[in-house]
């Protein structure tokens, strides 16, 4: 396991132990254990957290939770454990999508991505504990 796969691992048993939707609860199990780890699961399980963001683009989605890091204090805490919940998801599915076949430059971007994305899902977990 590297320490990208930890990171996000620490990310997603932050986020499940906020109150969440027991399709993501239950996604983050069989993920955490292994299963559950192909792209259309992660979308699944982020679509049931956060289905206003479900199709948006990377670049929305970062400015997204960027504003809401910003804004973090005052937002109430089921809000700030569904941003827990949406970044550990959204970080989960970048790793998965940097493990394709692609360029090194593209994948260690995609790896950047996933390492800050549950970077922020710590944060937002930790905030709502």
């Amino acid at each position: 396991m590297t320490d990208l796969d930890e990171l996000i691992a620490e990310a997603l048993q932050a986020a499940v132990r906020l109150p969440s939707p027991p399709a993501f609860r239950a996604w983050c199990v069989a993920y955490l254990s292994g299963r559950a780890q192909e792209e259309e699961a992660v979308k699944r399980a982020f679509r049931a957290v956060w289905m206003d963001l479900a199709g948006g683009r990377f670049d929305d989605f970062m400015r997204q939770l960027a504003n809401a890091e910003a804004r973090r204090a005052v937002l109430r805490r089921d809000q700030v454990a569904g941003w827990a919940h949406a970044a550990a998801a959204r970080a989960a599915l970048e790793l998965l999508l940097a493990r394709r076949p692609q360029s090194e430059d593209a994948a260690r971007e995609r790896q950047s991505r996933a390492a800050e994305i549950a970077a922020a899902a710590l944060r937002f977990a930790e905030a709502a504990a």
